[in-house]
This record gives structure tokens, sequence and C-alpha cells, in this order.
């Protein structure tokens, strides 16, 4: 997308008419990877996300190239769960971590996020689920959620604990770094962060936006 134009045409007939050129591929979301399917740049495609809590944390992280990839072609369902898959897409496209040749797991040969899970190990922000493999279909937890972008923004420690539900979590740690750091400071509500319960994709969203505005 080296060269963009637009040229506006006062006509009589068709009144206000535009024209408008570009040079580069159309299919591209904005942060450079192709997810498979072909839309105008800048222009989300999802066509379930209007009118769900989440509506405005979706358009933002995926007009800034941070959460592009749905579940198909036109659809983001963001009431679906996350997974570690597409987390950590979303944590190496929002860090615009580079590209590695080295394929660090077993398991994700036929995902579509196996060139993001590589990024991130790659820069040394994950070690997986164990024995070799990413386990990129297994859905993630609050907990497990606050631990991945506590590492990945190399959160500092934090001096107060925020929620009263996560003592003796092995995520308690993250959780408050991510509180401190203003991403998740109201929990799940009655102040408690509920690290046990699944993210969904909208929540997730949320999320990532809180992480990379900051």
């Amino acid at each position: 997308s080296r060269e963009t134009w637009v040229q506006r045409t006062k006509s009589p007939y068709l009144g206000d008419d535009y024209w408008y050129a570009f040079a580069g591929n159309p299919g591209k979301a904005p942060n450079g990877s192709t997810p498979g399917f072909s839309s105008m740049p800048g222009t989300m495609p999802f066509t379930d996300v209007a009118d769900t809590p989440w509506e405005t944390a979706i358009t933002w992280v995926y007009e800034r190239g941070v959460m592009v990839d749905g579940c198909g072609a036109t659809r983001f369902c963001p009431r679906g769960d996350l997974t570690r898959g597409a987390l950590a897409q979303a944590l190496a496209d929002g860090l615009r971590l580079p590209a590695t040749s080295r394929d660090f797991f077993a398991d994700d040969n036929a995902s579509r996020f196996e060139d993001g899970i590589n990024r991130l190990a790659a820069a040394g922000l994950t070690r997986g689920c164990g024995d070799g493999d990413y386990c990129p279909g297994r859905s993630v937890s609050r907990g497990k959620l606050a631990d991945a972008l506590a590492t990945a923004l190399r959160l500092p420690a934090a001096g107060h604990d925020y929620f009263t539900d996560d003592e003796g979590n092995p995520h308690e740690d993250a959780i408050n770094r991510i509180a401190a750091a203003g991403i998740s400071a109201a929990g799940c509500g009655g102040g408690q962060f509920c690290p046990a319960e699944l993210v969904r994709r909208g929540r997730a969203a949320v999320f990532l936006r809180s992480a990379f505005r900051r």
C-alpha cells in the first residue's frame, strides 16, 4: 500500500462521484497478514459484532492489527471461547514481533495461528503447554490470559493485592500485575477476578485494547 489517491468529481447527473486507486493487496489485514478472506483495507468484515457489548473493543483491535482473525470470512464469534492459538497470534501481531523460520512446537502444523505461535516463542514469551506441544485449540481462562499479558508486556511487579478470589492461584501475581497496569483493574466485578472462567473472544478484545493502548 505505497500509494493511495482519491479524486472527487462533481457531476450534475450523478452528484458527487468519488474515484480511488491503491497499490497493494486488498485482502491483507491492517497488520500485513492475510487472514484468508478479502476485505476492504480498514473495513472490518465481521457481521456478528454490531450491537454486542464488545463492538467498540473488537473494532479497535481489528483496525490496529492486534486481532484480525475471526472464526470465518465474515464472523468474529464474539461469544466463542478464546483459544491459545488465537491469543498467540494477537500478541505476536500486537507486539509486531518479527518473523521466524524456527518451528517450536509439534502440534501446531495444522493451525492457522502457527506463525503467531512461533513468533511468540522466538521472542521468549511462551513455553507452550508442555511435552513440546502448544495446544493451540485449548480454551484460555482469565487467569491464563492475565499470565500471557503480564509476560508479553513484561509488566512490573504489583505492590497491591487487587482481588479476593485469587489467593493461592498460580496466576495471582500476573493478575495483580495487569490490574496495576490498568488492564483489568475491575476484574469480573465485586472485588473478584474469576481466574478459572473461560474468556470469550469479545471479552479478549477488551483486554487486548486495554493492553495495547497503554
